[in-house]
């Protein structure tokens, strides 16, 4: 406890804002959200460093995409 707690007060301020709100959102989510959220992020945690980059980048090339280009990328794997 005291290690994590260290590692929180040596953290920007902007950091510690950005994690009170995701802790805010987790508190009011539904239950089996809240629990599908924790076992993504254990997923998270499972992978190396490479596989979390590429994951990384993918996102953001995917935010890039203009609104008709995401719809058409998930209408194709819709169907399948």
């Amino acid at each position: 406890m005291q290690r994590q707690y260290r590692e929180w007060q040596s953290l920007p301020p902007e950091q510690k804002e950005a994690m009170r709100r995701r802790m805010d959102e987790l508190n009011r989510m539904p239950p089996q959200n809240r629990d599908r959220y924790q076992q993504r992020y254990q997923q998270w945690q499972q992978l190396s460093p490479e596989e979390r980059r590429r994951i990384e980048t993918d996102l953001q090339r995917w935010d890039r995409l203009s609104p008709q280009e995401k719809n058409s990328i998930q209408k194709r794997f819709q169907r399948q």
